[in-house]
C-alpha cells in the first residue's frame, strides 16, 4: 500500500468517527447548556423596580393583570432612592426631597407610610441660608437675591410668550438674559447657581427654557416649602411598601440581580436575555431604563429601535448632581439650611448643606456637611479618588473657615456616573427638545413601552415624573391588553 493509500485508510477509520463523536458530544453539550435557561414567559415583563416599575406593576395588579414578572439588575429595589450607612447614620445617596407637597402622588405616599423628614426651603429666602467669599468673608447682600427671583419669574412668562408665538426653543441663560439678569460678581454666580443648576444638574446654557415648564404643572411647592427625607428606613421605603401592597414575600413574579443585554421584540411579543443567560418572554414590555442606559447601548435592540424613538433618547442628557458627605470631630460652620460658596470658579464646590439643619434635629453631634455639585464639576470628581477629592474641599473649607479646622473623619460620595444601570443621576433637558419627542417616548413600539422620570414631559427629572410614567403606561398597556382581546381578569 502506498503513503496516500495508508493516509485514507487512516482518515476512514479513526479520523472521521472520532469527528462525528466529537460533533455528537458537542451538540450534546450544547443542547444541555441550553436547557439550563429554560425561557420563562409571562404576560407583562417590567424591567425595573424603581418608582415607576412598581408604579407600573402595582397599577396591572389592581387592574386584574397578575400575570407579570419585574427585573431588577440591583440588589434591591428602588432605583435612585438609594441610602447608604455612614459615619452610624442613614444617608441618602440619590433622590432626598419629595419636591412639591401640593398634589403631588409622592406626598401622599410620605403621609401614608410615615416617611420621616424635615420641611426646607425650595429657593433660598433671607436668613435661611448665607453666601461666603473664597476669603470667608459674608458676602450675601452683594447677590441681588431679589433681582435673581425677578428674572426666574420673567423667564416663565418670556417662555410662555415664545411658546404662544411658535418661537424656536433657547436655553436658560439666554432667557434670563432676555429678563435683564446679568451676574456681576461670584456671589450673583452663586445666586444663579442655586436657581438653576441645583435643580437642573447643568450649567444653564446646556438646560432648555423649557425645563421651567414645570411651573405650569398642578403639583407646587406650597410656601415655597419641599419635605428633606431622613429616614433610617431610605425614601426607597415608599417603593418597598407599595410593593409590599401587592407582592408576597419571597414572591417569584420580582427578580433582583437580572442585568438586562439584549431585547428582542415583534409584533406577538418580545424575548428577553440576561448577563447570566437567563431568558424571559413576554405579550407585553414596560422598560424602566435610564436614559443613560438607553443612550450607552448597554442593551442590544433586535430589530433597532425607529428613530423617532431613538432621536429623544439621544437628545436627552443625564445630569450629574453628587452630594459628597464629610463627617467632622465637630461643627464649624455657619447653622444655616444652605452655604453657598462664591467661588470665582463657578460651581466650583458651590453649596454646602448641614444634615441635622435639613432634617430639623436639635444638635445631636451628627456633624455631617453636605458638599454638592452639578454638571462638569460633579463629572470630575467621579474619576478621580476619595483623597483627591477630600483635599481639594478641605483647601476650601480651610481657606473660608480657617487653617485649624479639623479633617473630616468619614468621607463619601456616590458614582453615579460610573453606575452601570444608570449612567448619571437624572435627565435633564436639552434645548431643542419638543413636545413631540415627548409624545413619541411616551408611545408603544409594537408590545414594548418606556416609563420612567425622563419620560414624563412635565415633570421629568423629579421622582413623581417617574410615578406618572409608570401609571400611565401601565393604563395605557391595559386598553392595549383590553383591545387585543386577550384580557383575562384575575381577581
Amino acid at each position: 500500500m502506498d503513503l496516500h493509500g495508508f493516509f485514507m485508510k487512516f482518515l476512514l477509520l479513526f479520523c472521521i468517527p472520532l469527528f462525528v463523536l466529537i460533533t455528537i458530544a458537542t451538540g450534546k453539550s450544547q443542547r444541555a447548556q441550553q436547557g439550563q435557561h429554560k425561557v420563562q414567559h409571562s404576560k407583562v415583563l417590567i424591567l425595573g423596580a424603581g418608582m415607576s416599575g412598581i408604579t407600573a406593576a402595582k397599577t396591572l395588579h389592581e387592574n386584574g393583570v397578575k400575570d407579570f414578572t419585574i427585573l431588577e439588575g440591583y440588589e434591591r429595589i428602588g432605583g435612585r432612592m438609594r441610602k447608604a450607612e455612614f459615619a452610624d447614620t442613614i444617608i441618602e445617596l440619590g433622590a432626598n426631597w419629595v419636591q412639591g407637597l401640593k398634589n403631588n402622588p409622592i406626598w401622599e405616599l410620605a403621609q401614608k407610610y410615615g416617611l420621616k423628614g424635615n420641611y426646607t426651603m425650595a429657593y433660598p429666602q433671607p436668613g435661611y441660608y448665607i453666601v461666603r467669599d473664597e476669603h470667608g468673608h459674608d458676602v450675601t447682600n452683594e447677590d441681588n437675591h431679589d433681582g435673581m427671583a425677578k428674572a426666574s419669574d420673567a423667564l416663565d412668562e418670556i417662555v410662555e410668550e415664545r411658546r404662544k408665538a411658535g418661537m424656536p426653543d433657547i436655553d436658560v441663560r439666554t432667557g434670563l438674559r432676555l429678563a435683564g439678569w446679568q451676574p456681576q460678581n461670584p456671589a450673583q454666580s452663586s445666586a444663579e447657581y442655586f436657581y438653576i443648576d441645583f435643580d437642573a444638574g447643568v450649567r444653564p446654557h446646556y438646560t432648555s427654557a423649557r425645563v421651567k415648564s414645570f411651573t405650569n404643572g398642578s403639583i407646587d411647592s406650597v410656601g415655597g416649602k419641599q419635605f428633606f427625607v431622613f429616614d433610617s428606613r431610605g425614601y426607597a421605603v415608599l417603593v418597598e411598601e407599595m410593593a409590599n401592597s401587592f407582592l408576597e414575600p419571597e414572591d417569584p413574579r420580582l427578580l433582583i440581580n437580572q442585568v438586562v443585554d439584549n431585547i428582542k421584540w415583534d409584533t406577538n411579543g418580545v424575548q428577553v436575555s440576561t448577563i447570566t443567560g437567563q431568558i424571559y418572554s413576554a405579550d407585553y414590555l414596560l422598560m424602566t431604563f435610564s436614559i443613560g442606559v438607553l443612550k450607552s447601548n448597554a442593551v442590544h435592540f433586535t430589530p433597532d429601535l425607529p428613530a423617532n424613538i431613538l432621536e429623544p433618547i439621544y437628545k436627552i442628557e443625564m445630569a450629574d448632581y453628587i452630594k459628597i458627605f464629610l463627617k467632622f470631630p465637630s461643627k464649624f460652620w455657619d447653622r444655616k439650611q444652605y452655604i453657598l460658596y462664591a467661588s470665582p470658579r463657578r460651581g466650583y464646590y458651590p453649596v454646602w448643606q448641614d444634615l441635622e439643619v435639613d432634617a430639623g434635629l436639635p444638635d445631636e453631634g451628627l456633624n455631617i456637611l453636605i458638599v454638592t455639585i452639578t454638571g462638569e464639576e460633579a463629572t470630575r470628581v467621579q474619576y478621580q479618588s476619595n483623597e483627591e477629592t477630600q483635599a481639594e474641599i478641605m483647601t476650601v473649607l480651610r481657606n473660608v473657615y480657617g487653617k485649624d479646622i479639623p479633617n473630616p473623619i468619614a468621607f463619601n460620595y456616590p458614582r453615579w456616573h460610573h453606575d452601570p444601570l444608570f449612567y448619571g443621576c437624572y435627565s435633564n433637558n436639552p434645548i431643542g427638545i419638543s413636545h413631540e419627542d415627548y409624545v413619541a417616548l411616551a408611545s408603544n413600539v409594537s408590545r414594548m413601552y418606556f416609563a420612567g422620570e425622563a419620560t414624563n414631559e412635565l415633570y421629568n427629572g423629579f421622582v413623581h415624573g417617574a410615578y406618572f410614567s409608570g401609571l400611565e403606561r401601565a393604563e395605557k398597556m391595559l386598553q392595549h391588553i383590553k383591545a387585543n382581546g386577550n384580557f383575562k381578569l384575575i381577581k
